[in-house]
């Protein structure tokens, strides 16, 4: 996917200098009184801090609006906001637009990085000194990240989807230039946003990398089987909103069988892409975004594909 920088090697690098860059945070929070509490921990105690961090409540109805209060109370560099959401009113793009919200809040400040960081992430102390560090050894870098690990068998470990060419959008660190030039996130009807922006990045000529040894714990993890066949069943829809044509959905789907529900799971991502496929009018993204990304995944399939047959042989 586009280019990857080089491994890093040790560099000289002034540590006073680092400890001047600076970046900004924006968080959108729904009901996420059970985690958020491990996002604050981890952000505050930074060896470096953001300049500024906007937390935005989406019209949460727990406790998250309370405990960001008062964790972050007295704490000038914290900006907390809350945005009303009516009962019927819909989630499509919600998020979204907190974080454009988030966004005009950060005017008066200046920056040289900005990350979307979910409120149910926490990660090591010299997290961001580190994540930053590279970025600014890498000019051409627009977005980076640490690899996603979520609780299997009582321990955190590296999620299987994680790979070097893609940064989640639950920690998404842009470089401010990059950010600006994509326009920021763009709401779609079936989600998807975090990977719309970052192979957009890609085609305006932006590298994105992310890195195995920055891990970044994600403590929510849906369970229960309502959720995950509706999570199973937007990924379809997103799928085809994105550009992903009925082959390799199908591939996908069929791979997804024995992923927990059993069938169950891979039915309803398919489902959710037929579904989309019949009712969206308009994916919602550029046909030249459409084609490049559906490039991307049979070339990765294939090497896949041959890696195992070498494999094999």
């Amino acid at each position: 996917m586009g280019k990857y920088p080089e491994s890093l090697e040790p560099v000289p690098f002034h540590h006073r200098a680092m400890r001047e860059s600076s970046y900004v945070l924006i968080t959108a929070a729904r009901n996420e009184a059970s985690y958020i509490g491990h996002t604050l921990d981890s952000v505050l105690a930074q060896t470096v801090l953001p300049k500024r961090w906007v937390i935005v409540s989406d019209g949460s109805t727990d406790e998250t609006d309370e405990i960001v209060k008062k964790r972050t109370d007295g704490l000038d560099f914290v900006v907390f906001i809350r945005l009303r959401r009516e009962r019927n009113e819909h989630e499509f793009g919600s998020k979204v637009y907190a974080l454009r919200a988030a966004f005009e809040q950060l005017k008066d400040v200046d920056y040289e990085f900005i990350g979307n960081l979910d409120a149910d992430i926490s990660f090591e102390n010299t997290y961001f000194e580190e994540l930053i560090r590279r970025m600014h050894i890498q000019p051409q870098l627009g977005i980076a990240g640490g690899f996603i690990y979520e609780q299997s068998s009582g321990a955190f470990k590296s999620r299987p989807c994680n790979e070097i060419g893609y940064v989640s959008g639950a920690v998404q660190m842009f470089r401010r230039d990059c950010y600006v030039s994509l326009g920021g996130y763009t709401p779609l009807k079936y989600g998807g946003e975090d990977t719309f922006v970052l192979f957009m990045a890609v085609l305006k000529g932006w590298t994105v990398h992310c890195y195995p040894d920055l891990a970044a714990r994600h403590h929510k993890v849906l369970t229960d089987f309502r959720g995950a066949i509706r999570r199973a069943f937007q990924s379809g829809a997103s799928d085809f909103q994105l550009g992903t044509d009925l082959r390799f959905a199908s591939i996908k789907s069929i791979r997804r069988i024995v992923e927990k529900p059993y069938c169950f799971h891979g039915v309803a991502h398919l489902l959710g892409f037929i579904w989309a496929a019949l009712t969206l009018p308009d994916r919602g993204v550029p046909d030249h975004f459409s084609e490049f990304y559906r490039h991307r995944q049979w070339s990765k399939f294939r090497d896949l594909l041959h890696f195992r047959l070498r494999k094999a042989g």
